[in-house]
């Protein structure tokens, strides 16, 4: 490496260069994060443009939230590659992976997900029960409220499974 090999003089050379070669990679990351996020901050401004003044076409307004939703999901996985990239595989200019925090993260997630889904099935649920007693007489509502429940149960049930796989697999040191 070099013209005379001056990367391998010396271990100290060595890990000179190491860390000048990761601050570069780092950089090209952060570069490319920055580009990312702006490119969708950009297309979730410009899908709310079109939605204003398209509000009068239904299939453009949808459209335009199809696109809203994609950009708000690239912004959030932007968020989250700052925090796996920089905080667990380049901790220390990459000479540790943080493992635990990379669990910590995983775990965190999945709960999150897990509450938004059992907290929009509860919803759900109560949502259903009141349309079933609302229109009891009425079958086709009925038959409408207990799809409702139906699909509030899975998402209970699914939620709860999220939680205790994860709770089960992944055991993080601290929570109990």
């Amino acid at each position: 490496f070099g013209q005379e090999g001056e990367v391998l003089r010396s271990e100290e050379s060595a890990a000179e260069f190491a860390r000048a070669g990761g601050t570069l990679v780092k950089g090209i990351y952060t570069f490319l994060e920055v580009f990312i996020g702006s490119i969708a901050v950009l297309m979730l401004i410009l899908a709310g443009f079109e939605m204003l003044v398209n509000s009068a076409n239904e299939e453009a307004v949808g459209k335009a939230r199809t696109r809203i939703w994609m950009s708000i999901l690239g912004l959030v996985i932007v968020g989250l590659s700052e925090v796996v990239v920089k905080d667990i595989v380049f901790k220390d200019q990459g000479t540790e992976i943080d493992v635990e925090r990379g669990r910590e993260l995983l775990v965190s997630i999945t709960n999150f997900l897990a509450s938004v889904i059992g907290t929009i099935a509860i919803g759900a649920f109560v949502y259903a029960g009141f349309l079933y007693v609302l229109n009891f007489g009425n079958e086709e509502a009925t038959g409408k409220a207990k799809k409702i429940m139906f699909g509030a149960v899975i998402g209970i049930v699914l939620a709860a499974a999220a939680f205790a796989i994860v709770a089960t697999v992944v055991p993080v040191e601290g929570a109990q």
